[in-house]
């Protein structure tokens, strides 16, 4: 990823961009560059720094992390040391004050100071359930705690888990919400896999449920309500979430591109389509557009999305 100092990324620049069919050009809205893509774009192994060592768990038993509390944008963070080589995921808040390590065992949070607290780790029954399911599948598959997406404050905290499903090869939707300390289930929703895509707002975040025969947009709320939004395909890929716009092709491999925007009353209003030429591929990755994706780059966003250095 390219150093991001003082980059800017306005989202729904569509002139000179797209064949489309849709000649609607919506206002410019600008999409702030996280922590985390700041920090992925650095050489992590090379930041000064005190060096802090963590243990938590995974699959195996006890996992030790190395961790660098460093100054970066005049905040003391703290970091992986390995960065993107780091054994267990990490994620941080929009700012970088807080710090989260995620394995398929467990979440925890670890403070400025070093201090690791636990979130969500339930040893004896995470060993227990991990046995029954290696005895029922041949295989060291159990997901307690899926990949994690954590809102803009760093408050609340959104994975997937198979804890509870995983006979019938579901999966659900978790929250752990720091305030309360307590962990919340979206029980309505249950799917063979789960994307989540990102966060509309504090209250609101978008994920894409899949079957063998659909790809289903849903918006979830701590209210406890499901929207399905109606995409304009049976298949929708999503490529990114800014406010309450979503970007998104009509399946993985295609050309045709949407923008829709989340409506008051909770509709996806087609706001732009078009086809990106035969030589632009869009991949997804782990933070929306794919930034290793030369051809994305300069023809998506430099156009689309203007990136500006």
């Amino acid at each position: 990823m390219r150093t991001v100092n003082k980059l800017c990324i306005f989202f729904l620049v569509f002139s000179l961009v797209l064949v489309g069919c849709v000649r609607v050009e919506p206002e410019i809205q600008e999409r702030k560059i996280s922590f985390l893509e700041k920090f992925n774009a650095l050489d992590a192994e090379n930041l000064p720094g005190e060096s802090i060592i963590v243990e938590i768990a995974d699959q195996q038993g006890p996992l030790r992390i190395e961790m660098k509390r460093t100054e970066l944008e005049g905040r003391t963070v703290i970091v992986p040391a390995q960065g993107q080589n780091c054994p267990a995921e990490y994620n941080f808040s929009f700012d970088g004050s807080k710090t989260f390590l995620r394995t398929v065992a467990g979440l925890w949070l670890v403070e400025t100071d070093g201090t690791l607290r636990t979130l969500v780790f339930e040893e004896n029954r995470y060993r227990e359930l991990r046995e029954e399911y290696i005895k029922r599948f041949q295989s060291d598959g159990l997901l307690w705690i899926g990949p994690m997406l954590v809102n803009e404050t760093g408050s609340r905290v959104i994975y997937t888990s198979d804890r509870n499903t995983w006979e019938k090869c579901w999966v659900e939707i978790f929250c752990y919400d720091l305030t309360t300390g307590k962990e919340i289930l979206f029980s309505e929703v249950k799917a063979e896999q789960i994307l989540l895509e990102g966060w509309l707002n504090e209250e609101q975040f978008l994920c894409t449920a899949l079957t063998e025969n659909a790809r289903r947009l849903l918006l979830l709320e701590f209210d406890g309500s499901v929207t399905e939004l109606q995409a304009e395909s049976k298949f929708p890929s999503v490529y990114d979430v800014c406010g309450n716009r979503i970007a998104y092709a009509a399946h993985l491999s295609s050309s045709e591109v949407y923008i829709g925007e989340v409506t008051e009353d909770l509709k996806l209003k087609t706001l732009y389509f078009g086809k990106l030429g035969e030589s632009t591929r869009l991949r997804p990755g782990k933070n929306g557009f794919d930034p290793s994706a030369k051809s994305l780059q300069r023809s998506w966003c430099r156009k689309m999305i203007h990136a500006g250095d």
